[in-house]
Order: structure tokens, then C-alpha cells, then sequence
């Protein structure tokens, strides 16, 4: 599994995020972009069309942030994106930290918002995110071009 570094330090998970940043003297943002996935299919020999495993696209469906503290769990977070978009398939998440006792401001928000969704669009680099499957798994993502 790829792990993230946020804050200097090693994340494995969903839990591990929302923990070292909440520990963290500033006020913190969890930005998340929840993405519909949109799989590749390919037609077998026997005539019938089957998804191709681990292929496919990602469609940025809707982006939302989260003021990270202790009670922040995956449980509150999924009812909240099943409420907003119900069709969604993985969760691209990173944190943005604020200035001295200052979270960080609405246009940094929706700046890095944007180009988290802008990312998966024109296929960037994946690694500076963590990415959680609906149970709140984390996922080991590539990005592949062309």
C-alpha cells in the first residue's frame, strides 16, 4: 500500500490523517473530492462485454471540506457524501493547514478544491493524496496518460 506524507509524517489511512492533523497547533481542512468511477470494458471471446479490472476513469462529482477535529470520523463523513452525491465511488482527500491560530481561508479552500479535481481531469500526479474506497479503505491509485 502507498502511503502519504502529511506534516512530515507517514500516513497509512483514513483515521491516521484526521489523528496527526488534529494534533497539529493550526487549524486544519480535510478537502475531499468524491469521485464516480466509469469503467473500461472489454469484449471476452465468448462475445460478452466484462469490465477490465483495475481500469477505468475517474469523474470528479463533488468536492466539499470538512473542519478537521477529533470527532471527524469516515461513518459522518460517508452519511454526508451519500446525502450530497450518492453515485460516488472513492474519496480523494488531503489536508490544508491554516496560519498560526487562523484555518485556512475560503478562496484557499476552493482554490485547492479545484485543482484537486483539475487533477484527476488532466491525470497528474495521484500521490500527494489519499484516496478511500466507500467501507473507508484506503486505495492505491495510479495515474496513466495517452
Amino acid at each position: 500500500m502507498n502511503t502519504t506524507q502529511i506534516a512530515e509524517r507517514t500516513i497509512h489511512g483514513f483515521d491516521d490523517m484526521i489523528a496527526i492533523a488534529a494534533a497539529e497547533p493550526q487549524p486544519h481542512k480535510l478537502l475531499t473530492v468524491l469521485l464516480r468511477i466509469d469503467h473500461a470494458y472489454a469484449q471476452g471471446e465468448d462475445g460478452k462485454t466484462r469490465p477490465i479490472e483495475n481500469e477505468g476513469e475517474l469523474v470528479p462529482i463533488a468536492i466539499k471540506s470538512f473542519d478537521i477535529n477529533e470527532k471527524l470520523d469516515f461513518v459522518s463523513l460517508k452519511q454526508d457524501a451519500d446525502a450530497g452525491a450518492p453515485g460516488w465511488g472513492l474519496m480523494m482527500t488531503a489536508v490544508l493547514p491554516g496560519q498560526g491560530p487562523n484555518p485556512p481561508s475560503e478562496e484557499d479552500v476552493d482554490n485547492h478544491l479545484k485543482r484537486m479535481a483539475q487533477t484527476i481531469m488532466s491525470g497528474g500526479s495521484l500521490e500527494r493524496f489519499l484516496f478511500i474506497d466507500r467501507e473507508g479503505n484506503p486505495v492505491s491509485m495510479e495515474s496513466q496518460h495517452g
